[in-house]
Protein backbone atom coordinates (compact mmCIF):
# COMPACT_ATOMS: atom_id res chain seq x y z
CA UNK A 1 0.00 0.00 0.00
CA UNK A 2 0.93 3.46 -1.28
CA UNK A 3 2.38 6.11 2.05
CA UNK A 4 0.32 9.06 1.19
CA UNK A 5 2.82 11.38 3.73
CA UNK A 6 5.34 11.80 6.04
CA UNK A 7 4.63 10.93 9.31
CA UNK A 8 2.32 13.59 11.42
CA UNK A 9 3.78 13.86 14.93
CA UNK A 10 2.08 15.90 17.75
CA UNK A 11 4.65 19.01 18.38
CA UNK A 12 7.08 17.95 21.98
CA UNK A 13 6.46 14.32 20.82
CA UNK A 14 9.08 14.31 18.22
CA UNK A 15 11.41 12.12 20.49
CA UNK A 16 9.48 10.37 22.53
CA UNK A 17 9.18 6.38 22.02
CA UNK A 18 5.35 5.22 21.38
CA UNK A 19 3.82 3.22 23.68
CA UNK A 20 0.72 1.96 22.35
CA UNK A 21 0.08 0.86 18.85
CA UNK A 22 -3.17 1.25 16.59
CA UNK A 23 -4.41 0.26 12.90
CA UNK A 24 -7.28 1.87 11.86
CA UNK A 25 -9.28 1.55 8.52
CA UNK A 26 -10.58 4.37 6.86
CA UNK A 27 -13.41 5.11 3.56
CA UNK A 28 -13.24 7.29 0.92
CA UNK A 29 -16.54 7.22 -0.51
CA UNK A 30 -16.64 9.78 -3.44
CA UNK A 31 -19.57 10.88 -6.03
CA UNK A 32 -16.99 13.25 -8.28
CA UNK A 33 -16.65 16.44 -5.59
CA UNK A 34 -18.34 15.03 -3.02
CA UNK A 35 -17.59 12.79 -0.39
CA UNK A 36 -19.67 10.96 2.28
CA UNK A 37 -18.53 11.67 5.64
CA UNK A 38 -19.02 11.37 9.33
CA UNK A 39 -19.66 15.01 10.59
CA UNK A 40 -19.89 15.40 14.23
CA UNK A 41 -22.61 18.29 15.46
CA UNK A 42 -20.60 18.54 18.70
CA UNK A 43 -17.02 19.71 17.32
CA UNK A 44 -18.44 21.06 13.97
CA UNK A 45 -16.14 18.45 12.11
CA UNK A 46 -15.52 16.00 9.45
CA UNK A 47 -14.32 12.56 9.31
CA UNK A 48 -13.76 9.82 7.03
CA UNK A 49 -15.97 7.00 8.15
CA UNK A 50 -13.85 4.13 9.96
CA UNK A 51 -12.61 2.78 13.09
CA UNK A 52 -9.96 0.48 14.71
CA UNK A 53 -9.28 -3.40 13.41
CA UNK A 54 -9.82 -5.51 16.14
CA UNK A 55 -7.56 -8.55 16.90
CA UNK A 56 -9.54 -10.88 14.94
CA UNK A 57 -10.18 -8.82 11.85
CA UNK A 58 -8.43 -8.28 8.83
CA UNK A 59 -8.57 -5.13 7.32
CA UNK A 60 -11.60 -5.48 4.82
CA UNK A 61 -13.35 -6.65 7.49
CA UNK A 62 -13.07 -4.13 9.88
CA UNK A 63 -13.70 -1.92 7.16
CA UNK A 64 -16.91 -3.53 6.39
CA UNK A 65 -18.31 -3.59 10.43
CA UNK A 66 -16.98 0.12 10.71
CA UNK A 67 -18.86 1.21 7.85
CA UNK A 68 -22.35 -0.89 8.61
CA UNK A 69 -22.39 0.89 12.09
CA UNK A 70 -20.70 4.38 11.49
CA UNK A 71 -22.53 5.15 7.60
CA UNK A 72 -25.00 1.91 7.38
CA UNK A 73 -22.90 1.19 4.31
CA UNK A 74 -22.76 -2.03 2.43
CA UNK A 75 -19.77 -1.52 0.50
CA UNK A 76 -19.87 -2.78 -3.60
CA UNK A 77 -16.19 -2.62 -4.26
CA UNK A 78 -13.11 -1.62 -1.83
CA UNK A 79 -9.26 -0.72 -3.14
CA UNK A 80 -6.75 0.39 -1.62
CA UNK A 81 -5.47 4.11 -1.40
CA UNK A 82 -2.54 4.45 0.47
CA UNK A 83 -1.63 4.80 4.66
CA UNK A 84 -0.26 7.50 6.72
CA UNK A 85 1.06 7.59 9.89
CA UNK A 86 0.85 9.54 12.97
CA UNK A 87 2.25 9.74 16.65
CA UNK A 88 0.00 11.79 19.18
CA UNK A 89 -0.92 11.72 23.05
CA UNK A 90 -4.00 10.12 24.12
CA UNK A 91 -6.64 11.35 27.09
CA UNK A 92 -4.77 8.44 29.00
CA UNK A 93 -1.59 10.39 28.58
CA UNK A 94 -0.09 7.61 26.66
CA UNK A 95 1.82 8.08 23.27
CA UNK A 96 0.04 6.03 20.38
CA UNK A 97 1.62 5.29 17.05
CA UNK A 98 -1.53 5.41 14.47
CA UNK A 99 -1.21 3.34 11.37
CA UNK A 100 -4.62 4.42 9.13
CA UNK A 101 -5.30 2.84 6.28
CA UNK A 102 -7.59 3.92 3.02
CA UNK A 103 -9.94 2.53 0.71
CA UNK A 104 -11.77 3.94 -2.07
CA UNK A 105 -14.80 2.17 -1.37
CA UNK A 106 -18.28 2.56 -3.84
CA UNK A 107 -21.46 1.96 -2.34
CA UNK A 108 -24.03 -1.52 -2.91
CA UNK A 109 -26.43 -0.07 -0.69
CA UNK A 110 -27.03 2.38 2.61
CA UNK A 111 -29.41 0.67 5.55
CA UNK A 112 -29.34 1.59 8.96
CA UNK A 113 -26.41 2.53 10.91
CA UNK A 114 -25.26 1.14 14.12
CA UNK A 115 -23.40 4.47 15.76
CA UNK A 116 -21.56 3.28 18.79
CA UNK A 117 -22.91 5.28 22.36
CA UNK A 118 -19.69 7.81 21.23
CA UNK A 119 -20.87 8.45 18.20
CA UNK A 120 -23.92 9.38 19.45
CA UNK A 121 -22.81 11.59 22.10
CA UNK A 122 -20.89 13.70 19.28
CA UNK A 123 -23.47 13.50 16.94
CA UNK A 124 -22.06 11.90 14.34
CA UNK A 125 -23.98 12.34 11.31
CA UNK A 126 -23.23 10.34 7.69
CA UNK A 127 -23.45 13.44 5.17
CA UNK A 128 -22.58 13.81 1.38
CA UNK A 129 -20.53 17.06 1.20
CA UNK A 130 -18.11 18.55 -1.18
CA UNK A 131 -14.25 18.07 -0.71
CA UNK A 132 -13.48 21.53 -0.29
CA UNK A 133 -16.15 22.40 2.38
CA UNK A 134 -14.51 19.90 4.19
CA UNK A 135 -11.05 20.91 3.88
CA UNK A 136 -11.78 24.01 5.11
CA UNK A 137 -14.08 23.33 8.10
CA UNK A 138 -11.83 21.04 9.40
CA UNK A 139 -9.02 23.40 8.39
CA UNK A 140 -10.74 26.21 10.43
CA UNK A 141 -11.18 24.00 13.27
CA UNK A 142 -7.65 23.02 13.28
CA UNK A 143 -6.75 26.93 13.59
CA UNK A 144 -8.98 28.02 16.37
CA UNK A 145 -9.07 24.92 18.72
CA UNK A 146 -7.24 24.72 22.11
CA UNK A 147 -6.66 21.23 23.65
CA UNK A 148 -8.52 20.73 26.67
CA UNK A 149 -8.68 18.11 29.20
CA UNK A 150 -11.46 15.78 28.25
CA UNK A 151 -12.47 16.89 24.79
CA UNK A 152 -12.57 13.28 24.28
CA UNK A 153 -11.04 13.53 21.25
CA UNK A 154 -7.39 15.37 20.02
CA UNK A 155 -8.14 18.47 18.24
CA UNK A 156 -5.44 18.42 15.64
CA UNK A 157 -3.63 15.11 14.40
CA UNK A 158 -6.90 13.51 13.55
CA UNK A 159 -7.96 16.59 11.43
CA UNK A 160 -4.54 17.21 10.01
CA UNK A 161 -4.69 13.56 9.85
CA UNK A 162 -7.67 13.42 7.20
CA UNK A 163 -7.35 17.17 5.82
CA UNK A 164 -3.93 15.41 4.49
CA UNK A 165 -5.47 12.66 2.57
CA UNK A 166 -8.24 14.72 1.15
CA UNK A 167 -5.74 17.43 -0.16
CA UNK A 168 -4.10 14.14 -1.66
CA UNK A 169 -7.14 12.49 -3.10
CA UNK A 170 -8.05 15.81 -4.30
CA UNK A 171 -4.72 16.17 -6.29
CA UNK A 172 -4.93 12.02 -7.76
CA UNK A 173 -8.41 12.81 -8.71
CA UNK A 174 -8.22 16.09 -9.77
CA UNK A 175 -11.33 17.09 -7.89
Amino acid sequence: MNKISNIIIEPGLESKTPTDTRYTVRALILDQNKLFMSYSKKFDDYMTPGGGVELDEDFITALKRELLEEMGVIPKSIQPIGYIEEIRSTNQGHILYQKSHYYEVSIDYITDNKPEAYELRFGMTPVWVDIDEIINRNDYQIRTRTKLDGLEIHPYSTLIRENTVLKYIKEVKKL
